[in-house]
């Protein structure tokens, strides 16, 4: 997982061994977060200019970025209670934050995770 902030000039890549990696050049890399997600695997990592925050994703559980990319902090759990499924996507419209889990659920937050609302699409299962 891969994303960019244009506003920050920061390249933030996330991985297997739990931690994300920070960039300003794509070349130098700092561990930015020793420590903040215990071994859970980074599933998803977004950049959410309306919010001007990075967001990532690992089993169960959503982080956010402070405004400089420089720390991260528990936002939320998997809505829903679930807390096992991989957050395998994150994306943004203005300060609008979806999830969707590895069994197909989708997610939005108006309010950088705090509450979530499940996302119904007609049709869909």
């Amino acid at each position: 997982m891969l994303d960019w902030s244009p506003t920050l000039g920061l390249f933030c890549v996330g991985g297997n061994g739990g931690d994300i990696y920070e960039s300003t050049d794509g070349q130098t890399w700092t561990d930015a977060t020793p420590g903040v997600f215990g071994t859970s695997q980074v599933t998803s990592i977004h950049w959410s200019a309306g919010d001007a925050l990075f967001y990532a994703g690992t089993t169960g559980n959503e982080f956010g970025s402070s405004a400089d990319g420089s720390t991260w902090a528990l936002t939320a759990t998997e809505p829903g209670g679930a807390g096992s499924q991989d957050i395998d996507t994150i994306f943004s419209i203005g300060t609008r934050v979806f999830i969707g889990n590895d069994i197909g659920q989708i997610y939005y937050s108006d309010d950088q995770g705090d509450s979530w609302t499940i996302s119904t699409i007609a049709g869909v299962a």
